[in-house]
């Protein structure tokens, strides 16, 4: 029963049970995603910055992420309407906007009130640009229990551009209509790093590079629709508790595309060799457009 401690990490949980399809199925407890890893998460994180040692413990076997590598991340601290903090990741897609996770807003049990986005810090507590918001629109069709749809934008006060702090590229033209499947992608937030690791003092954003699979393939493990997308987590990389909202971006013409947004991995953990899904961002470019 060891796989039931991670049955949460971006929203989603999945039973362990492969039945006779050999495909892992969704259950109705991704609803906790705030109560079992954001709000554990945010507080973990906190002490863990002031207390200030020189430790890293982020994305599975990843790397510390240099300030200004990635000037669109941002990391999401969440005031819920039941009074504790949450925390997620985004991506600042302009100067008022940033893209999230729909379970960062609503997980089905609690619901986000207050969203403080930082950029252009590696840390979440403390530094960096911060500008808070209560206005967050998930998407209509978001399902909690399949997280089909798993996308949210934040409304921001206008963020000023820098070095540090700078929006991502969305796809356009012929990037629209390929499914990214072979291509090298980089995934990035606030994470743990491995199953049944802790958050440890002085943390920092970590990066970590995993190649998109197809949906076919992906297939085989999950029940994905083709607003999903996956990457594999082959070596034991992948994203993890924590990672929610985040990131998957490629390189094109030298610039970082956003393709995914964090949404799930396997029930049994980050470092179980399964894929990792994400929302697929070139379903929802209409979307975004419509709300920029």
């Amino acid at each position: 029963m060891f796989w039931l401690l991670h049955l949460l990490l971006l929203g989603r949980s999945l039973s362990a049970d492969l039945g006779d399809a050999g495909l892992l199925s969704t259950e109705q407890v991704g609803q906790y995603y705030h109560q079992r890893v954001g709000i554990p998460m945010a507080e973990a994180m906190r002490n863990a910055e002031f207390a200030g040692r020189n430790n890293t413990n982020r994305i599975t076997n990843g790397s510390r992420t240099p300030l200004g590598a990635f000037p669109f991340v941002g990391g999401l601290l969440i005031q819920l309407e039941s009074g504790p903090t949450s925390m997620c990741t985004c991506s600042l897609l302009s100067s008022t906007r940033a893209v999230t996770a729909a379970h960062c807003v609503w997980d089905g049990q609690d619901r986000g009130r207050t969203f403080t986005a930082v950029f252009g810090s590696t840390k979440i507590f403390r530094g960096g640009t911060r500008v808070t918001t209560n206005e967050a629109l998930r998407h209509k069709d978001y399902n909690r229990r399949t997280l089909i749809n798993d996308i949210a934008l934040l409304m921001l006060p206008t963020v000023t551009f820098s070095a540090n702090v700078a929006p991502v590229r969305l796809p356009s033209g012929a990037l629209l209509k390929r499914d990214m499947a072979g291509r090298a992608a980089q995934a990035i937030g606030f994470g743990l790093t491995k199953d049944g690791g802790r958050v440890t003092n002085d943390q920092f954003l970590n990066h970590v590079t995993l190649k998109v699979i197809s949906n076919e393939v992906c297939g085989r493990t999950f029940y994905i629709k083709n607003s999903q997308m996956c990457t594999s987590g082959a070596g034991g990389k992948s994203i993890c508790f924590g990672d929610s909202g985040g990131p998957l971006v490629i390189t094109h013409e030298k610039k970082h595309v956003l393709v995914g947004v964090s949404s799930f991995i396997s029930g049994r953990g980050c470092q179980d060799g399964l894929p990792a899904g994400f929302t697929r961002v070139t379903t929802f470019i209409p979307w975004i457009q419509s709300h920029m």
